[in-house]
């Protein structure tokens, strides 16, 4: 029988490496509230555009929200969900995982109907949308699944402003980030909240960054830098 977890979808349909157990933990957490404190580089935009994919595909009728710092980044995050919807449609054939047995699904409602900059929509009724950090832009909608991308540099105002879509839905809302300045909410929820699930990757915990790339990367940038990138 065909497994919906996120991380056996990734790894069988998207092609996705996840033996990376809090990657894999990130994608399969089922926990209201996540927080991923992850080095630059280790796969935040990857494992996000994996997630809201999968949430889209097997809820149907689901909304996932992307909220990003800058409308840069966020089309960033929606164009990389956009090529995994594409790979779906061009792959045929999922491919054998050594170990693991899958039952492709005849129909998950996988087809695209409506597609923008910042949007999609599937013939299921399930919606990704992509939106700028702003109190204003982010109002109005009652999502399954938030991703704030870039946590620690979104203002407070749009995390208060997200909190109360998910009141209805009891929808999984998951905080990304690389290290910020010690403040604001995501550092109080690294920090001092309780109930949330918190995961870390550092750069020295990621296979495809090398130590000597790493301090390379120290000595050409001062500490402080350093110590929040990686």
């Amino acid at each position: 029988m065909y497994s919906t977890s996120c991380s056996f979808f990734c790894e069988i349909a998207l092609g996705y490496n996840v033996d990376d157990k809090r990657i894999e933990r990130f994608l399969d957490t089922k926990e209201r509230e996540v927080i991923a404190l992850f080095s630059r580089q280790v796969g935040k935009t990857h494992g996000a555009a994996g997630k809201v994919v999968h949430k889209a595909l097997f809820k149907k009728g689901s909304l996932s929200l992307i909220v990003s710092a800058t409308q840069r980044q966020a089309g960033i995050l929606q164009r990389r969900a956009l090529m995994n919807m594409r790979k779906l449609d061009k792959g045929g054939e999922w491919r054998e995982v050594p170990g693991k047995s899958a039952e492709i699904p005849e129909d998950i409602g996988g087809k695209l109907v409506r597609c923008s900059s910042l949007s999609l929509e599937l013939e299921n009724g399930s919606e990704i949308i992509s939106v700028p950090a702003s109190a204003d832009t982010v109002r109005g909608y009652a999502p399954d699944l938030v991703i704030i991308d870039e946590a620690a540099y979104t203002p407070d105002d749009v995390y208060f402003a997200v909190r109360p879509m998910m009141i209805r839905t009891k929808g999984q809302l998951c905080l990304m980030s690389s290290a910020g300045a010690m403040q604001g909410f995501f550092y109080d929820a690294w920090t001092k909240d309780a109930g949330w699930e918190k995961l870390e990757i550092r750069a020295d915990q990621c296979a495809w960054i090398t130590a000597d790339e790493l301090q390379r990367e120290r000595d050409r940038l001062p500490e402080k830098v350093f110590q929040l990138e990686y």
